[in-house]
């Protein structure tokens, strides 16, 4: 069995909720103090005396922002920048006026550190501004005289 909690979860203790079938017995008692931070057995008896032992496995969900869970590389196939905000969650992208959005990213890259073991999701948004070129006037100058 297993079971995933955020990180900052203290594992040591009794568990939130344990429950067994009727007439079943479980050692050691659900108020037991037990150190969830390895995997931690525990005996089910059957009311007919059939024993199964259970495994409980605590996954932790790496901290916000650790590295753990980052976008490491962003890049649309046309850009002029990209920029990976990890402490915001945010990916700024500026492209020339005019590109397709709708297509799949270049490059995407996470980091692998602590996979498989975890597997936070995280939300990345993605801003995406648009570069306006100023037109060409008929004196081959644009209005900023370039």
């Amino acid at each position: 069995m297993t079971v995933n909690v955020a990180d900052g979860t203290y594992l040591y203790g009794q568990p939130a909720e344990l429950e067994i079938s009727q007439g079943a017995t479980i050692d050691p008692l659900p108020t037991a103090e037990r150190d969830f931070t390895d995997p931690t057995p525990y005996m089910v008896t059957s009311e007919n005396g059939t024993e199964q032992e259970w495994i409980v496995n605590v996954n932790v969900s790496p901290p916000t922002g650790s590295g753990d869970n980052a976008i490491t590389g962003f890049a649309l196939p046309v850009q002029n920048s990209a920029d990976i905000d990890t402490g915001n969650n945010t990916i700024t992208v500026n492209v020339p006026d005019g590109t397709i959005l709708n297509v799949a990213p270049q490059l995407l890259q996470v980091s692998l550190c602590g996979l498989p073991f975890h597997r936070q999701s995280m939300n990345y948004r993605i801003l995406v501004h648009r570069c306006s070129i100023p037109s060409r006037r008929k004196t081959g100058q644009n209005r900023y005289g370039l």
